[in-house]
């Protein structure tokens, strides 16, 4: 796990996990939430057009779920993702891009930090500095994450993020905030 490139309130993180065994099984446990599972489909996010959407989901509850030995590896890439940042949370956002070239761009909350782990898919991603306008671009494969520190109260002080599809998979990851 190292940093592989970082600007001013973000970093990505390449190989923050790195059993490909594990990303795998989390993939397919993060697709199966968003198709259904007896759970809400993945709600589209405004802005970001129908082919993207975000199903929040509740960890501790998933813990407890009749079939919980269904999410092992989710969970235990949750638990490891939320022991990085310090945070006490239960919630995740899993993230879906759905077809390949669905390109999609935010900015996080003022106040929020966020860890995103990429579970399946690749991706290409350019984050803006917010400090002096440059644009970082690089590759995201399962097991990379990217960090974005926003608790400068200031609107540019929140790095925007554009990551576009780029594997003909659908591409997931998983969020959590702080």
């Amino acid at each position: 796990m190292s940093v592989v490139s970082s600007g001013s309130h973000w970093e990505v993180i390449g190989g923050f996990i790195q059993d490909e065994g594990q990303l795998q099984q989390a993939g397919a446990q993060a697709l199966r939430i968003a198709l259904g599972a007896n759970r809400e489909a993945v709600q589209p996010v405004a802005g970001f057009g129908h082919k993207i959407g975000v199903s929040k989901i509740a960890m501790e509850q998933l813990r407890l779920d009749s079939h919980a030995e269904h999410f092992t590896e989710l969970i235990q890439i949750f638990d490891r993702a939320r022991q990085a940042i310090g945070s006490d949370t239960s919630d995740a956002y899993l993230n879906f891009f759905a077809t390949f070239g669905t390109t999609g761009e935010h900015r996080d909350k003022i106040g929020e930090e966020t860890l995103a782990v990429s579970l399946a898919g690749e991706g290409l991603a350019k984050i803006q500095d917010p400090e002096t306008g440059e644009w970082g671009e690089f590759h995201l494969s399962p097991g990379d994450a990217l960090y974005f520190d926003n608790n400068n109260a200031a609107e540019v002080a929140r790095p925007l993020h554009v990551v576009t599809n780029t594997g003909v998979n659908h591409r997931i990851s998983m969020a959590i905030n702080f």
